[in-house]
């Protein structure tokens, strides 16, 4: 988010740029076996050098946030082809940085640390080797035979920051800039569903990178276009290539197999909240290449408004439950060849999870993956007026004198409200999934024990669910812990199982 941000901000000021994911991260192809994750990093920005070089004549100005500027200055210091660089809060002390990402994660999500040596962070796990790197690694100015470097050099920290107020002034003395930024702490002190971009911060940081460049225009040459192959599951090679589907045009990665197979169907991963098309932890890219070893094609799509899809007209960017995603799944099944949604799997995650929902309503797709999703959650249309938008079939919310009468008899209300759900089955939350199976289509529903408590049960639903359980069209999975935003690698790795087993079991 906050690099697509910068992004934008650049290109209005005519000013191009590569953005990429380290090696084994994001949409990079894996790692292989035994490789050194912090040094592939590190070879992976001078790659991405190479290609900006190779693209344009243009000065190539390196950008790099957190650890990332930490790389990137260590990469300024020995490579001539860069020529500024941007050092966006960068990490002065590897092992600091360390700490505080182990307590980030067992505050806000309660993961403890593995006793196997492995590290847990936000959505990424860390082995013993790149531990030891990043352990070592410091941000300290440059000095080439007693003399400092002359790469003009702005360093974007936190406004008080302690561990910076202490270093700034020796990259003072060696000529760097320095910039305050006001909103950093909304950027990468919060869950990642609650983060915010502060757009004056990256109004401060396009504007000095533009007194870098030279007013006179540069040529862009051509750029490889088709697909790659990113790994190899199961001795099978995995392609993948970018999409742009439908009118606004939606961005979306597509996972393919390298082989001769039975037709089978598309899976569809969407947006999961804020986060991009490779889903939480990469659990989506993972997921589909492993799918793509077994003869299934996948798409991952970007809704309007996240990650590299542009907003439409009336969309905010980071909006999650605009009336505007219920347009992009008919775009995703048109473009795909199938309107109403025949040969589709809609694989979904909290917001991503209803609008799976709302597809398995509108549509007749082969299956509907539903993980820890709600169907209360308030639409954003209702915040700027009375109406829910005449497409949705999945809302179910509490109605709105049971609300006002729950803000002083709360268990009065929660009552009455699992009154109401029995009595009128087709109002019940749980009955979301229970009808999308009716209609034929096969559905796997994940829940932690937060989520599912927002699905108000419904004994007639429960009755149906057996029957429908037994023709094979509906599973229930309940667990037994908290842990939505599937930040924890022991959660990712059981929902990639179970995924990958109901997508593989969808044709016997």
């Amino acid at each position: 988010m906050a690099f697509l941000g910068l992004a934008e901000a650049l290109v209005e000021a005519g000013i191009g740029l590569i953005r990429f994911d380290y090696p084994g991260r994001g949409n990079s192809a894996d790692l292989p076996p035994g490789a050194q994750e912090v040094d592939t990093w590190r070879s992976g920005i001078s790659r991405a050098v190479a290609l900006a070089c190779a693209t344009s004549e243009a000065p190539c100005i390196l950008v790099g946030m957190r650890l990332g500027a930490t790389l990137a200055w260590e990469t300024a210091r020995s490579d001539p082809r860069i020529q500024a660089v941007v050092l966006w809060d960068p990490v002065f002390d590897g092992h600091r940085y360390l700490r505080a990402q182990q307590a980030f994660v067992a505050s806000i999500f309660g993961v403890k640390q593995p006793a196997d040596g492995e590290f847990v962070g936000p959505g990424y796990v860390l082995d013993g080797d790149a531990i030891a790197s990043l352990t070592s690694l410091r941000l300290e100015p440059h000095e080439v035979q007693g003399k400092t470097v002359k790469t003009p050099t702005l360093i974007a920290t936190q406004r008080g920051e302690k561990t910076a107020q202490r270093q700034l002034p020796a990259f003072l003395a060696a000529g760097c800039e320095v910039v305050a930024l006001d909103g950093q702490s909304t950027l990468m002190e919060l869950p990642p569903h609650e983060v915010r971009l502060h757009r004056g911060d990256l109004e401060k940081l396009a504007a000095w990178i533009s007194t870098q460049v030279p007013s006179r225009r540069f040529g862009v040459k051509a750029r490889p276009e088709g697909a790659a192959v990113v790994g190899t599951v199961a001795s099978r090679p995995v392609e993948e290539r970018f999409l742009l589907i439908g009118p606004t045009p939606l961005f979306g990665v597509e996972t393919s197999p390298t082989f001769a197979t039975l037709p089978k169907p598309t899976v569809v991963f969407l947006s999961a909240g804020a986060l991009e098309n490779f889903g939480p932890g990469r659990l989506w890219a993972e997921a589909a290449r492993t799918l793509a070893s077994h003869g299934f094609r996948s798409i991952r799509v970007d809704n309007s408004g996240v990650g590299d899809t542009p907003a439409r007209s009336k969309t905010r960017r980071g909006e999650m439950l605009h009336p505007d995603a219920l347009s992009d799944l008919e775009d995703v099944a048109e473009a795909l060849g199938t309107r109403d949604g025949r040969g589709l799997i809609f694989v979904g995650l909290c917001s991503g999870a209803y609008h799976a929902a709302e597809a398995g309503l509108t549509m007749r797709p082969e299956g509907v993956c539903l993980i820890n999703g709600s169907v209360v959650a308030k639409p954003s249309e209702l915040r700027s007026s009375a109406a829910v938008d005449i497409r949705r079939r999945a809302y179910r919310p509490m109605p709105a004198a049971l609300k006002r009468l729950a803000r002083s008899h709360k268990r009065t209300s929660e009552i009455l409200w699992k009154a109401a759900t029995n009595l009128v089955p087709s109002r019940a939350p749980e009955g979301v999934p229970g009808q999308i199976a009716a209609r034929g289509t096969r559905v796997l529903w994940i829940a932690t024990e937060a989520d599912r408590r927002a699905f108000t049960g419904n004994l007639y639903w429960r009755v149906r669910e057996v029957a429908l359980s037994r023709r094979g069209l509906y599973c229930r999975y309940r667990f037994h812990f908290d842990d939505h935003p599937l930040y924890t690698p022991d959660t990712r790795r059981l929902v990639k199982r179970i995924l990958v087993d109901f997508v593989l079991d969808t044709r016997g």
